[in-house]
């Protein structure tokens, strides 16, 4: 798992940006390394190191270079490198950032194209309230693993550093060090596994939020009514418990390994200390740099073993939102075939045998076989589960058949033309989606070019004239999800922006079934003026819209059962 999100993340790292950051890292470890080295001549400079230099490999090789540097010169140099360190540390910082930036947003842009890019049949049985899980919450967490994992580079670089510093000053503490450090590190292991297995179930307690968040204030309305505040409360209360429980766990395990570290940390430096007074019998010359070092050193290792744990936690929010965007990005539609211009519709849309499961063990649509002329008011009735927002679908191009195939003037609607057939068709749901925004901006999304007669002849043919008598007009904000109109009001200025698209089909879904009965009278009329100017697919199980259509169509269990020409 750890590999395969490292994996991920690497393929998504611009590859130039990286190498130049792994060597500022790397410089800024080097500088730092030489530092602690240049401790020994300094120390030497200010002290009488006559008897000790025997001790002292570094002053044994600046002799052997024929250098023996002044106080004053290992002091420049002591300044420089640590000037040279800060420079590359802040560039090394800026480069970081830009790179964890650009990796985030590109994921969570990548993961967002790929849920719109992706099939309707598969983007449908898609729990909607995870994805958004993933998209936020997930992404952000990949954005703090990214950044625990580029903690662990550099802290890696750092401590190879020191090492290779005091390998330099004296082999056989720096050796003993590498051990005592490596013994550390293997105790961490456990903490390492429960640390992903919390990761992993932290994901998870997010997506059931998100889910009982998203139902429960979908549903405020109903909850009040009901009075199940309480109910709803608790059912978070619990969601919310559940996460706090895995949070603290992971708290725990993060203060004890903090604490174990801090204790083998402190006996392994006084036993390192001891053994080189007493058995190795170095002087002071050489020990109070490898103090130096260690003193620098252990708090970089607490850092990484941090670092690793973090990174083991938050490493599955990469994985799950990587299977998202390659789930969606699976089932993408082929975009390279969409035809130039979309199929003419001048004579009928014709359904031949055709035939739709969603799940394997029953079919949802059985053998449909129905035609539908240019410029027909169809109603299509029936049972819930009848199939009948599925053959909408189908005529709408968001789905492809199995079996069958559709025609529009005989030409076979294939993947190419489906795409571009869309271009042609307009829905109005059963539930009204308005933007936050003002009204103008809600009609525009569906023509950003739209002039202001066009908009305000969709506004009178959809029989929306109250939108003049608003505050604002068509700059009078509608609220969230539209919430400052009467449900009869949104669902009107829907099929304005529907209708500015100049559809030669237009799917009602529904359109008013939750409407009350002067609001579907409302929109009943509205549509009963489009007769004859474009082809209306309304879908239903009563109400005034389905009973103005001249033709009704019944389907049950997926099959046609009648078709009728009422008037």
């Amino acid at each position: 798992m750890i590999g395969h999100a490292i994996q991920i993340l690497l393929r998504l790292a611009d590859k130039r940006r990286l190498t130049i950051i792994l060597g500022l890292s790397a410089f800024a470890a080097i500088t730092e390394g030489v530092g602690f080295v240049l401790l020994v001549p300094l120390l030497g400079a200010i002290v009488d190191t006559s008897a000790q230099s025997a001790f002292s490999p570094v002053q044994d090789g600046l002799a052997a270079l024929g250098w023996q540097p002044g106080l004053a010169e290992i002091l420049a140099i002591f300044a420089g490198l640590i000037i040279l360190r800060a420079a590359a540390e802040y560039a090394r910082t800026i480069l970081s950032l830009k790179q964890n930036i650009a990796i985030v947003d590109g994921l969570r842009q990548r993961a967002f194209a790929a849920l719109l890019g992706a099939d309707w049949r598969t983007l449908s049985r898609m729990r909607q309230s995870d994805n958004r899980a993933l998209l936020i919450s997930e992404v952000d967490r990949s954005a703090v693993a990214l950044d625990q994992l580029a903690g662990l580079v550099r802290l890696v670089i750092g401590i190879l550093a020191i090492g290779l510093a005091a390998l330099t000053i004296s082999p056989i503490v720096a050796l003993a060090g590498f051990v005592a450090g490596g013994l550390v590190f293997a105790l961490y292991g456990s903490l390492r596994r429960r640390a992903r297995g919390l990761g992993q179930a932290m994901g998870e307690k997010y997506r059931v939020i998100y889910g009982r968040l998203e139902e429960n204030l979908d549903a405020a309305r109903v909850v009040k009514s009901f009075g199940k505040e309480r109910f709803a409360e608790e059912q978070m209360i619990e969601g919310f418990q559940s996460l706090r429980r895995v949070r603290l766990r992971f708290a725990i395990d993060n203060a004890r390994a903090r604490g174990m570290l801090q204790a083998c940390a402190a006996l392994l430096v006084a036993i390192l200390v001891w053994l080189a007074f007493e058995v190795w019998s170095y002087p002071a010359l050489l020990v109070l740099p490898l103090v130096a070092l260690f003193a620098r050193a252990l708090p970089q290792l607490g850092a990484l073993l941090d670092a690793w744990q973090m990174w083991s936690h938050t490493a599955p929010a990469v994985i799950a939102a990587d299977t998202l965007i390659r789930e969606a990005e699976g089932a993408a539609e082929i975009t390279g075939l969409v035809a130039a211009h979309p199929p003419q519709f001048t004579r009928e849309i014709a359904f031949e045998n055709v035939g739709l499961s969603h799940r394997e063990d029953a079919a949802t649509l059985q053998s449909v076989s129905l035609s539908i002329s240019a410029g027909e008011f169809v109603a299509l009735v029936g049972p819930s589960g009848a199939g009948k927002s599925t053959l909408a679908d189908i005529a709408g191009g968001l789905l492809s058949p199995d079996q069958g195939e559709v025609l529009i003037d005989g030409v076979a609607l294939d993947p190419a033309l489906r795409q571009s057939w869309r271009r042609r068709v307009a829905y109005v749901d059963q539930q009204p989606i308005l933007f936050h925004g003002t009204i103008r901006e809600n009609l525009t999304w569906a023509d950003a070019e739209a002039s202001e007669a066009a908009l305000e002849r969709a506004l009178q043919q959809a029989s929306a004239g109250f939108v003049a008598d608003l505050p604002g007009g068509l700059d009078c904000h509608v609220g969230e999800g539209g919430r400052q109109l009467s449900g009869g009001e949104r669902q009107r200025i829907v099929l304005a922006r529907a209708l500015l698209r100049d559809p030669a089909l237009l799917i009602l879904d529904e359109a008013t079934s939750a409407l009350d009965s002067n609001a579907d009278q409302s929109v009943a009329r509205a549509v009963a003026d489009l007769r004859g100017t474009l082809t209306i697919l309304a879908i239903g199980h009563r109400g005034a819209l389905t009973d103005l259509a001249p033709r009704k169509v019944t389907l049950v269990n997926g099959r046609i059962a009648s078709d009728e020409s009422v008037r």
